[in-house]
């Protein structure tokens, strides 16, 4: 390995540790995050059944500058093979046809890769730096 080689990796382990250290100090306020907007489903359920049973789903309700109003959303189920292999068999009416036709389309499906560096911590003493870098195949 050359020293270029070694820099580059020392240079990304730091980051990657400057990242975990981030990580951990960030923790306590994602956890107090998550707690917030738990609550705030619990209450917008609430809310959402009183206007509905007092007919106020189309009412606006002012807070100071804030007006809040209900809105309607719709979520299209995922396409995956269980969905697929199901609409499949109603259409034809064949589940071994079906089923083969999924299959058929799965396999075509384009696959891409790409290659990551992992990090595994070793238990060992004095390996700090570019000391301790090997190189193992």
């Amino acid at each position: 390995m050359t020293d270029e080689f070694k820099k580059l990796i020392v240079q990304w382990e730091k980051i990657n540790r400057r990242v975990e250290e981030l990580g951990r100090q960030i923790q306590p306020i994602t956890d107090r995050i998550k707690e917030e907007k738990k609550a705030a489903d619990e209450l917008e359920v609430k809310i959402v059944d009183y206007m509905s049973q007092n007919n106020l789903e189309n009412s606006k309700i002012e807070i100071g500058d804030i007006q809040i109003h209900i809105r309607d959303y719709k979520r299209t189920e995922i396409m995956n093979r269980e969905y697929l292999e199901r609409k499949c068999t109603d259409f034809l009416r064949d589940e071994k046809t079906a089923k083969k036709l999924v299959e058929y389309i799965f396999q075509g499906r384009q696959q891409t890769s790409s290659s990551h560096l992992t990090r595994k911590k070793q238990v060992t003493k004095g390996t700090k730096g570019t000391k301790g870098l090997k190189s193992s195949k």
